[in-house]
């Protein structure tokens, strides 16, 4: 790594000195110059400058193009002053205009627009994006038509597409965000899908009390937006040997009539117990909704029990239950729940 920066520190100081190079074309196996009106179908060598645009291939440890670049550039270090189209290959590439094409790097950097594909650890432009990015980091600073695959996917201002991510961020969205964390200030078409799903406006935060005939005690945190939104569920069974357990969820809210709504939801928890018990409950709840923040809800459960091995759990109460064998048991109960609704 340390030999890495020493190469672009002196491939950055070559670049500089250019300033003040004769002002005539020069090819030597070091360094090649190409003046502004030239138009040199290829530049190999290990330091490549052409001083006004370039139409063709650069090669070399670093490539600079002081104008417009169209064509290629392969190189530890690329630089456009203007706009670049075409592909650069190199672990930087900069582009002082807007960039359309290709870009393979561990730092793809353009001060316009981009258009095309990003594939690289950090790919970040300042205006408008239409295209895709592959990397760890994803930052566009204005609008974006594209699709982002990345651990941290941002955009300042709205996405027209499709986010891949462990975080997600944008102002507006039109479409989706897939990850662990999605944030966004408005959605305005679509959904987000994740752990945690926070939007400003248009979103939907609610914390949950709760008990149903499996655990007496729960608390389940909710974030997405109403059509589908994600649950954090922690339970609370005293009668069994590991009594807390946690899970995830699924839920969606359809309006009826006034103040009345009707929410199907789809749970998962697991016990902590060795080896872990399994319940999975589908719960048709129906709710009413007092005024913006409180809403209580009752609906029928179904639920399975599930655990590999050991003797099954014994549910708080059941209306009914059905033993399939040993290891797997059908309930039949009621569920009861007070809802609270946030805004962040």
């Amino acid at each position: 790594m340390r030999r890495l920066m020493i190469i672009l520190f002196v491939l950055t100081g070559i670049v500089l000195k250019a300033q003040n190079a004769p002002r005539s074309n020069l090819y030597t196996v070091i360094y090649n110059q190409s003046l502004e009106h030239s138009n040199f179908p290829a530049m190999i060598g290990a330091t490549n400058v052409a001083l006004g645009n370039n139409k063709g291939v650069q090669i070399g440890f670093g490539n600079v193009t002081y104008g417009w670049q169209s064509g290629s550039q392969f190189g530890l270090l690329n630089l456009v002053g203007e706009y670049a189209k075409g592909a650069r290959f190199g672990i930087i590439n900069y582009v002082g205009g807007d960039l359309s094409g290709v870009a393979f790097g561990i730092i793809n950097y353009a001060e316009g627009n981009q258009r095309g594909a990003l594939f690289g650890i950090v790919n970040t432009h300042l205006g408008d994006a239409n295209g895709i990015h592959f990397g760890v980091l994803n930052l566009i600073g204005n609008s974006a038509k594209a699709t982002q695959f990345g651990v941290i996917n941002a955009v300042l201002r709205g996405i027209d597409g499709v986010q891949f991510g462990v975080v997600n961020l944008a102002k507006e969205v039109k479409g989706t965000q897939f990850g662990v964390i999605n944030i966004a200030d408005t959605y305005k078409r679509g959904m987000p899908f994740g752990l945690f799903s926070f939007i400003k406006h248009g979103g939907y935060q609610a914390v949950e009390f709760s008990t149903n005939e499996l655990f007496p005690v729960n608390i389940a945190l909710k974030t997405g937006v109403e059509k589908f939104y994600t649950s954090l569920i922690c339970a609370l069974n005293p009668d069994f040997s590991r009594p807390v357990a946690v899970g995830v969820g699924l839920g969606s809210i359809v309006p009826m009539n006034g103040r009345f709504y009707f929410n199907p939801e789809l749970n998962y928890i697991s016990t902590f117990q060795s080896p872990a018990a399994s319940f999975y409950s589908i719960y048709p709840n129906f709710g009413y909704r007092f005024n913006d923040h409180f809403s209580v809800l009752a609906a029928p459960s179904l639920s399975w029990q599930n655990r590999s091995t050991g003797e099954l759990n014994t549910p708080f109460y059941s209306l009914y239950s059905a033993g399939i064998d040993r290891h797997n048991e059908l309930y039949i109960g009621l569920r009861f729940a007070l809802r609270y609704y946030f805004n962040w």
